[in-house]
């Protein structure tokens, strides 16, 4: 099995996508975290934090190797500070389900009907918005055969639009919620409306942070 090192022989982009796909696991899971926290089914809650934390893990240990291993020299059709300022962006993306991880798996959790449906639509834009920023990412693969430039740059403009789109909605609901949890979390304990909160932050911390995924891909495609 190739190393960091081999990878990056074998071709600069493979350890950068290893790392994408192991933020974008984490990614995928935060909608069947947060709605498994919310139905109160502990077991699945667990087992997918566990997923996350995986994933999260391998996500920052190939990130730290790609900035240690990564040759100052190497050839790319971008510059290497970009490629690096990308691998961040994408790497917010696990950090955020990670932090969601905590606060689901603190303990039982109940809310009254308009804040848990709002925090299920919340999670279902930010599962949205993760997908978007997926399709945004894979096609950085098309983009590197063409030079970042031609159809498949025009492409990308409108995955990260799209994305940029989806997050913007997803933080304009968190928002929402959060004045929501305001006006109908009387009759909530002072720790349910604490997880509440929390769970809002970490939703918007994952929209951010697709939203960074779209703007690193848009300051690459305008250079």
């Amino acid at each position: 099995m190739l190393g960091i090192g081999g990878l990056f022989r074998k071709s600069p982009f493979e350890p950068f996508r290893a790392h994408r796909e192991q933020s974008l696991e984490a990614g995928r899971a935060i909608r069947g975290l947060v709605e498994a926290f919310l139905e109160g089914r502990n077991d699945e809650v667990r087992a997918l934090a566990e997923a996350i934390a995986r994933a999260e893990e391998r996500a920052d240990e190939l990130m730290n190797e790609i900035r240690d291993v990564m040759p100052s020299d190497v050839r790319l059709p971008i510059s290497r500070r970009d490629l690096l300022s990308l691998l961040s962006a994408q790497d917010d993306i696990a950090d955020a389900a990670k932090k969601l991880c905590v606060v689901c798996s603190s303990r039982a959790f109940g809310a009254p009907e308009p804040v848990d449906v709002a925090l299920r639509q919340l999670v279902a834009q930010v599962d949205q918005a993760v997908s978007q920023a997926e399709a945004l990412l894979h096609s950085v693969d098309a983009l590197v055969e063409a030079g970042f430039g031609g159809p498949p740059a025009e492409r990308a403009k409108v995955y990260a639009e799209a994305a940029e789109v989806a997050a913007d909605d997803a933080r304009d609901r968190a928002d929402r919620a959060v004045q929501l949890l305001f006006s109908e979390g009387e009759g909530m304990m002072a720790v349910e409306l604490l997880l509440a909160s929390r769970v809002v932050d970490g939703l918007a911390d994952a929209a951010k942070a697709v939203r960074h995924v779209a703007g690193r891909v848009r300051l690459i495609l305008a250079s």
